[in-house]
């Protein structure tokens, strides 16, 4: 009689999981500050002032009322360089096996265009960094010999009771005072989207003040406390906003995993008319890449091979 022993290998493998990967394409903070490319060395604009009066009566045969028009102000920024080089090793290109495979050589262009993903997502999550902090109204950084602080004029809100004292908590009614904030901002209430983490979300379903959310869970609302369906209603019906939530972030050098928006943090974003977007974040030019001939704005990837330009994978 024989007998047939098998031993489990690592050739049995087949299939590899990344543990996390970022979904940089759908990254909320690019629907309210979308990458607009510019062919330019700085970040200039006109910012107007807000209108004002109204067109005052007339009597005919009189010259009319001269009006004073708006005045405006201009500013300017330097752009942020955002840079960093990825080293495939010799050591890593020979005897490194390709993942999931028994003992095969690396397959050095699928290393490449994935390290090249991979910095493309990076860079992305770079952006999104910077689109956050300006939210919060400061754009903070200090590294590497750069050395940026500005601010921005943007209107906060402080609840009087915090939204975990579940019993005197008024969510509903800061939403309605935030909505208050829009008058002769040129955005409205009505449409606008306040962007929480799920967490800071779970919050609000907690609230059991009478005079607050719960005098709503009655029959009209039975499910108010329960979901994010029900709550819109709610908003819809009666100030026209909406709750939008997310988890979004990344996973920092020591590990760590940091959400875009924090917890308890709410970010709102007003209606814009003629579809206009809340900001812009500007791609300037760069000498690294070039349309025409001509250096145009954007993000950029070099590969190079021992010191020279390659032609591989981009």
């Amino acid at each position: 009689m024989s007998v047939t022993v098998t031993y489990p290998t690592n050739a049995e493998i087949d299939e590899t999981v990344q543990a996390y990967v970022p979904q940089v394409d759908k990254f909320i903070g690019s629907e309210y500050m979308p990458i607009k490319p510019r062919n330019t060395n700085k970040v200039k604009w006109t910012e107007k002032d807000k209108m004002r009066g109204k067109t005052s009566v007339h009597k005919r045969g009189n010259d009319p009322h001269i009006d004073t028009r708006e005045g405006s102000v201009d500013r300017e920024f330097t752009p942020i360089d955002f840079k960093e080089t990825d080293v495939i090793g010799e050591k890593e290109i020979l005897e490194k096996r390709q993942e999931g495979t028994w003992g095969e050589p690396i397959d050095l262009e699928d290393t490449v265009a994935e390290t090249i993903k991979d910095r493309a997502d990076k860079t992305m999550i770079s952006v999104e960094c910077t689109r956050w902090d300006t939210f919060r109204g400061r754009l903070q950084i200090n590294e590497k010999g750069v050395k940026v602080d500005e601010t921005f004029p943007v209107q906060t809100h402080e609840p009087l009771v915090e939204f975990d004292n579940f019993g005197s908590a008024k969510p509903l009614m800061v939403l309605d005072e935030i909505g208050d904030k829009f008058d002769g901002t040129g955005a409205s209430n009505d449409g606008a989207v306040h962007v929480l983490s799920r967490k800071t979300f779970r919050l609000i379903l907690q609230n059991s003040n009478e005079a607050d959310l719960k005098k709503f869970a009655g029959s009209n609302f039975v499910d108010v406390m329960n979901g994010l369906v029900a709550f819109n209603k709610l908003l819809k019906d009666r100030n026209g906003s909406s709750v939008r939530l997310t988890d979004e972030g990344y996973i920092d050098d020591n590990g760590d995993f940091v959400r875009f928006v924090k917890y308890g943090e709410i970010f709102t974003f007003g209606k814009r008319p003629m579809g206009q977007t809340n900001g812009e974040w500007q791609a300037t030019i760069s000498l690294h890449r070039q349309e025409n001939g001509k250096p145009v704005g954007g993000y950029f990837t070099i590969l190079t091979v021992n010191d020279q330009p390659s032609d591989g994978a981009t």
